[in-house]
């Protein structure tokens, strides 16, 4: 009696672990939220190892400083979470302008010193 119920018992606990969801990947929503609170306009994605993040540039002008900050803050927002390369589509409404790729790699090593500007510059790839 006492091991029919054991067993038993050991059944419900493996099945209730069995029914449980996937945990919940929340690295999009997190990274929107930064970049909220940063009070950047634009939205953000994160699909497996890459964070995409969608930037309308249309109140920016060629690359003056308020274009350049929101990308830094997007960067630095980005590398925060756990993911492998950051992706920033610029868009006019829905024309895309360019696109900049990078890694956080290169994004936390700027941060921390080890590379200058010139070096992470050369490391971010900007194409039409």
């Amino acid at each position: 009696m006492k091991t029919t119920l054991m067993i038993g018992l050991v059944a419900i606990v493996l099945l209730a672990g069995c029914a449980k969801s996937a945990p919940q990947d929340n690295r999009g929503a997190i990274l929107q939220k930064m970049l909220d609170l940063d009070e950047v306009t634009a939205n953000a994605q994160v699909q497996g190892r890459t964070a995409t993040i969608t930037y309308d540039t249309a109140t920016g002008t060629e690359y003056d400083q308020k274009l350049i900050a929101d990308w830094g803050m997007m960067m630095g927002a980005a590398s925060n979470i756990d993911i492998d390369t950051i992706v920033i589509n610029n868009m006019v409404g829905t024309t895309k302008m360019a696109t900049l790729t990078t890694t956080q790699q290169n994004v936390l090593a700027f941060q921390y010193g080890t590379k200058n500007e010139s070096a992470f510059w050369s490391d971010v790839q900007i194409t039409d």
